[in-house]
């Protein structure tokens, strides 16, 4: 009986020691960065001419659909040099009238991944959802990028035009 109790609190201690440790290293931190593209995925991507937005940080490539009332923004970004400054990214859906119909502010990641953190010649995927007004017309909108720094001092203005899908 006494081995038995013995083995019982040995299965005990492993389980309670693999419940504690297993979370810690299978769930990707809140923090974490977002997964760089691997190299063949890049190398597709080195046909886009890059858009500059500021000193370092170049979007690749983008897409926007309308679904439910909501733009979804997909953004390919890269750093071509050491950022040692954080950027927030505004994307604006913008009518055909120039009224802007949805913005969007954020550190791109959904507010995990600060420029300053950017690897340069690395590239990530990030992506948006810009809700929209009832009665808003997304099929004449586009998308801007407006990087601002964290003083809202605005630093450099461009405009990456995607076609919204519906």
């Amino acid at each position: 009986i006494r081995a038995r109790a013995l083995a019982s609190l040995g299965v005990a201690a492993v389980a309670f020691a693999a419940a504690w440790v297993y979370p810690a290293l299978a769930i990707t931190p809140w923090f974490a960065a977002p997964p760089y593209l691997d190299a063949e995925q890049s190398r597709a991507l080195a046909v886009e001419t890059p858009l500059t937005l500021a000193a370092g940080i170049e979007a690749r490539a983008g897409s926007a659909r309308a679904e439910d009332g909501i733009v979804h923004v997909r953004l390919v970004w890269g750093a071509t040099q050491p950022i040692t400054q954080s950027y927030r990214i505004a994307i604006r859906a913008i009518d055909a009238s120039g009224v802007v119909i949805a913005e969007r502010m954020a550190i791109p990641h959904d507010g995990r991944f600060a420029t300053t953190q950017w690897t340069p010649g690395r590239l990530f995927v990030d992506e948006y959802a810009l809700p929209l007004p009832s009665g808003a017309a997304p099929v004449s909108a586009r998308v801007e990028l407006l990087t601002r720094d964290a003083a809202e001092a605005p630093r450099a203005r461009a405009r990456l035009d995607m076609p919204i899908a519906q």
